[in-house]
């Protein structure tokens, strides 16, 4: 009988020649009126919280003694921005470097150093986004997780009875943060691992 593969370390793992890095340390999180912030460049004056990733707004709101269940806010009506920062080495001759994404809620956008990388609208999607051309030594990683309410409010035409009850999912999970803590990846070609559960999925 084969032995089984060893189990990987909680923050460093090395599977095949390619070098994984989780980005679970600093993370912040801060909410603005809805699209008040287009990018990450006008942040600062914002008034940012310690959060955790994976994570929710409300859990930070939660642990900083600012929000608790059955308050009344509506925290689907604020864009919610997520960010840490951190180091890492230019891709070398033959590398190639990954972003990896378990999955963001819902309606989102992430940025490295102030450069779109994508744009989500699924909180199931992961992604593996290439970026050799915009890491350097020193790096910050911000996500938009844009209000969801002003949006609903707008999309006046009867959605079928999937999307009603994939609304109600996504509100479950007020803000949230990946699913899985983002990490880039240097290698060869490679393939991501499988995301982590989220904490307030069911």
């Amino acid at each position: 009988m084969p032995k089984p593969a060893p189990r990987s370390a909680p923050l460093h793992v090395r599977v095949d020649a390619h070098d994984h890095r989780q980005l679970v340390e600093g993370w912040q999180v801060a909410s603005c009126p809805p699209d008040a912030h287009a990018d990450p460049t006008t942040l600062e004056e914002l008034n940012w919280l310690p959060a955790r990733v994976p994570g929710t707004a409300a859990g930070a709101l939660r642990d900083a003694g600012r929000w608790r269940p059955g308050d009344e806010r509506d925290l689907d009506s604020e864009d919610w921005w997520f960010r840490t920062r951190f180091d890492a080495h230019p891709a070398g001759e033959g590398e190639e470097l990954a972003l990896q994404l378990g999955g963001i809620a819902t309606v989102a956008e992430v940025f490295l150093n102030g450069v779109k990388l994508l744009a989500s609208d699924s909180m199931f999607a992961s992604h593996s986004l290439d970026v050799g051309a915009e890491l350097t030594a020193e790096n910050e990683l911000a996500i938009r997780c844009r209000a969801l309410a002003p949006m609903l409010r707008e999309r006046r035409k009867p959605r079928a009875r999937w999307r009603t009850s994939f609304a109600r999912c996504c509100w479950a999970a007020p803000r949230a943060s990946p699913r899985s803590p983002p990490r880039w990846a240097r290698g060869g070609p490679w393939s991501s691992c499988a995301a982590a559960s989220s904490p307030w999925s069911s």
